[in-house]
């Protein structure tokens, strides 16, 4: 479902929609993924979310003495507001688990290990990492169809591939040239700024090889 349809649903805004979801994958109870249509022009659609399985000794005591009120099948919210679930501190530390580093990441959901070296330079989040670069960078194709205006870069578009020499340069140059931002001023959304910056790279590229071609 999409943020909208959900918060439709649950009746809320679908910036607490989004605000919850982004809080629930932080405490690792979900896993977020991009997904695209499977038909048509193959662009980005509603995310999808998969629930993390724990173990038993990772719950309370008092949720496995099943004290714990069910949850409404009709997901009708309360209509008492003056509890904010997500926005409420942890009363408990969340259990602490092993660190992983960007290569063993890269290997966990199949991201070429030459896109880890390519962006030493800029310092993504985990969570960051994974959500450009799974799915052979699902969601970097559907930040250069939004970016590109010439129709004629279409089958390139069509035809982009994340392990690309060419690209795999624009990705280190993109890299680069953000971590040298971000030291020289503060930058407020590095990724928002790390993406722009590999599409303008990528689109020249397509660029000078659809002026070739012709």
């Amino acid at each position: 479902m999409s943020n909208a349809t959900m918060g439709k649903k649950l009746e809320c805004s679908p910036r607490t929609v989004q605000r919850s979801v982004a809080k629930l994958a932080k405490l690792g109870a979900i896993e977020v993924f991009a997904a695209r249509r499977k038909t048509g022009d193959k662009r980005q659609t509603a995310n999808v979310l998969r629930l993390v399985r724990r173990p038993a000794e990772d719950c309370p005591t008092e949720c496995r003495a099943g004290s714990v009120v069910p949850i409404n099948p009709t997901l009708a919210p309360s209509k008492d507001l003056s509890t904010k679930t997500f926005e409420a501190k942890p009363t408990k530390q969340a259990p602490a688990v092993a660190s992983v580093t960007k290569k063993e990441l890269a290997e966990a959901y199949d991201i070429p290990e030459e896109v880890v070296y390519a962006t030493n330079a800029v310092r993504l989040s985990d969570r960051k990492f994974v959500e450009l670069f799974a799915n052979n960078g699902a969601v970097l194709q559907n930040a250069l169809f939004k970016r590109a205006t010439d129709d004629a870069l279409t089958p390139l578009l069509v035809r982009w591939d994340l392990t690309n020499p060419v690209y795999l340069r624009c990705l280190k140059s993109a890299a680069v040239r953000t971590a040298y931002v971000a030291k020289q001023r503060p930058i407020r959304n590095m990724t928002a700024y790390f993406i722009a910056t590999y599409c303008d790279l990528v689109v020249k590229e397509m660029q000078a090889i659809e002026a070739i071609a012709v």
